[in-house]
């Protein structure tokens, strides 16, 4: 039995990526009698049934309702957790012998950046560097101003040198990182959430569901014209559940396109349940695109739902197109949206068993402690 400590910004009730890709590894471990623990942010304390350790973040970031992008792009530090990640290499050095693996997850990267200056690579050799996105130039940000691009190039710099364990569930960063810094990076997918056991709702058919945030790169607005158009000849209705703080959606609703806000895990799961097939979308000048992936897919997969992807190629849309479990339609084919409204239901059942390839991945990897 190891003492396992692992450390997520993002953890539930936070209902995205990250934060469910940690609380399966959590459970994972648990499972195999590990004494194990999570640091997550939250109000200050420690759950002792549960075996998790907030740290509270003081910076309101929620609060700020608009701007946030523009605040991203001049900072000239990785990110805005700086106070928690502080305060949680505090708290990891004052109990850095209580533990035989640290995993720590990325974003927030202040908190690598600053055990990566502060320690050596023998002393971080017992941590796992989990990485969700690139800080150097990837998804995070645009750059309206060079200090922020110089700095974020060094500090990713530091932090490839003195970690010397990483995983991710994007191939593309895995190649990337090892392009830049000669590092092994291991491949580990999410696992989907198996706790939950949906039931059915009372939805309209044929009936298309987008669970997620809507934002500058999970956005576009080919996707509502494409299914606009589909509408000319047939039915059918989009449910959309999720945070829209930049109100992108408003233009596009009506009796076919619903927006349901953000609604809890559990009835996000009943929603996918219940529709004909899962939808994504990216923006198509996203930047580094080819690093996109998204939990989405593991959301549908769980259901076996067929995918709808509308945006560039991305590692998620050559996933779709090489599993077999959906439609991608990429910037030079637009007007096939229609097109792959009426093929995705009408050929919903001749899909691939996408919940194989998300249950369990942790085990035989470097996260299988």
């Amino acid at each position: 039995m190891s003492r396992i400590l692992l450390v997520s910004y993002y953890y539930p009730p936070y209902p995205y990526g990250g934060a469910l890709r940690f609380k399966s590894l959590f459970r994972h471990l648990k499972e195999k009698k590990h004494d194990v623990k999570l640091l997550t942010a939250g109000k200050e304390g420690y759950d002792e049934r549960e075996k998790i350790i907030y740290v509270e973040d003081s910076f309101k970031r929620d609060e700020i309702k608009r701007g946030r992008g523009f605040l991203r792009s001049i900072n000239p530090l990785p990110d805005t957790m700086i106070k928690w990640s502080w305060n949680v290499c505090m708290f990891i050095e004052n109990n850095y012998d209580e533990y035989d693996r640290i995993v720590i997850t990325a974003p927030p990267f202040s908190l690598p950046m600053f055990l990566s200056i502060r320690h050596s690579k023998e002393y971080l050799s017992k941590f796992i560097l989990d990485v969700r996105d690139i800080l150097y130039n990837g998804a995070l940000r645009d750059y309206r101003m060079f200090f922020p691009k110089i700095t974020d190039k060094k500090i990713e710099r530091k932090i490839f040198e003195k970690f010397s364990t990483f995983t991710t569930n994007v191939n593309h960063q895995a190649h990337l990182l090892h392009k830049r810094y000669e590092v092994n990076v291991e491949v580990v997918l999410n696992n989907y959430d198996d706790e939950y056991n949906a039931k059915t709702v009372d939805i309209k058919h044929p009936a298309f569901v987008y669970t997620g945030k809507i934002d500058k790169i999970r956005f576009n607005e080919e996707m509502f014209s494409g299914f606009n158009e589909y509408l000319k000849t047939h039915e059918g209705f989009i449910y959309i559940a999720g945070e829209d703080n930049d109100s992108l959606l408003k233009k596009y609703l009506s009796k076919n396109i619903i927006y349901l806000k953000t609604l809890s895990r559990e009835a996000s799961e009943d929603l996918i349940y219940s529709a004909d097939g899962g939808l994504m979308m990216h923006s198509f000048d996203i930047k580094d695109s080819k690093s996109v992936f998204s939990y989405k897919i593991t959301d549908y997969s769980k259901y076996g739902k067929p995918i709808i992807y509308v945006g560039p190629k991305t590692e998620a849309s050559k996933f779709i197109s090489e599993k077999n479990i959906g439609i991608c339609v990429n910037k030079k084919e637009t007007n096939k949206i229609a097109e792959a409204f009426v093929l995705l239901y009408q050929n919903r059942d001749k899909f691939g068993n996408s919940q194989k390839y998300f249950d369990k991945p942790f085990i035989n990897s470097i996260l299988d402690l």
